[in-house]
Formats: structure tokens, C-alpha cells, sequence
């Protein structure tokens, strides 16, 4: 498998345009630019990969240690910030997407009174996305 990768890296540093379909998403993702998902045959969902985030998106996890009051709310009620998973317990985690930085999103939270204990940048595989889009 190694002269494949290796072969793959070869081509896309070349620029070359390949198609190949594979069920070994984590695999490929280090080699792709593009991807499309088909589900039942057809054609699902289609987009930029780059460095392991969808074009355009940023994923952040958030850890606060207090228990902040109606913190899902003031979430709801920020632009371009949308919830994709939560925990709760001894911590409050949410992980959220936004196409704004790093820097813009700490703003943002300071302003909000919101600021986490700690952020973290968490990145999206390809498989995540595979698994979100057909579920």
C-alpha cells in the first residue's frame, strides 16, 4: 500500500485530476482536493477538502468548566455559529462550526460574556462528513 500512497502524493503534487471511488475514506483523504458523496446511487453531497476541514468551516470545541446559564441560547443567538454537539456533565463541551477564525471567534465570545475555559481547533474528517451526510 505504501508505493500507492506514495504514488498518489506523486500525482496530486503533479496537479493531475484522478476519479476513484473507495469505501477506505480515511485512507484518501490526505490525497484529495474534492470529494462526492453518493448514497443509493446518487449524488449527495459534493466539496472542497482541505487539510482535513470542509472549504470554508472551522470547528471548534469549547470546554467550559461553570456551568454557565442559558449558554445554548446565547450560542443560538450568535451569527455564523451553529451547535453540532454538546455534552454535558462536570463540563459543558460543545463543538461548534463557523467560518470565522480563531481570533474573530474569541471576540465574538468576549463580547458575548461566553469565553470557555478552553478552545480547541477540531478538525472534521472526511469520514465525518460521509457519516453526517447519509445517517
Amino acid at each position: 500500500m505504501l508505493w500507492f500512497k506514495e504514488y498518489l502524493t506523486k500525482l496530486k503534487d503533479n496537479g493531475v485530476s484522478i476519479m476513484m471511488a473507495s469505501h477506505a475514506i480515511g485512507e484518501l483523504q490526505d490525497y484529495i482536493t474534492d470529494y462526492a458523496i453518493l448514497n443509493n446511487g446518487s449524488f449527495v453531497k459534493k466539496g472542497k477538502f482541505n487539510n482535513n476541514m470542509e472549504d470554508g468551516e472551522n470547528r471548534f470545541k469549547l470546554i467550559y468548566n461553570d456551568n454557565i446559564k442559558d449558554i445554548e441560547k446565547k450560542f443560538i443567538e450568535l451569527d455564523n455559529i451553529s451547535i453540532v454537539d454538546s455534552e454535558k456533565g462536570n463540563n459543558n463541551i460543545f463543538v461548534i462550526t463557523t467560518p470565522i477564525s480563531y481570533k474573530e471567534l474569541t471576540g465574538v465570545l468576549y463580547e458575548k460574556n461566553i469565553v470557555p475555559d478552553n478552545i480547541s481547533e477540531d478538525k472534521k474528517s472526511l469520514e465525518d462528513i460521509f457519516i453526517e451526510t447519509v445517517q
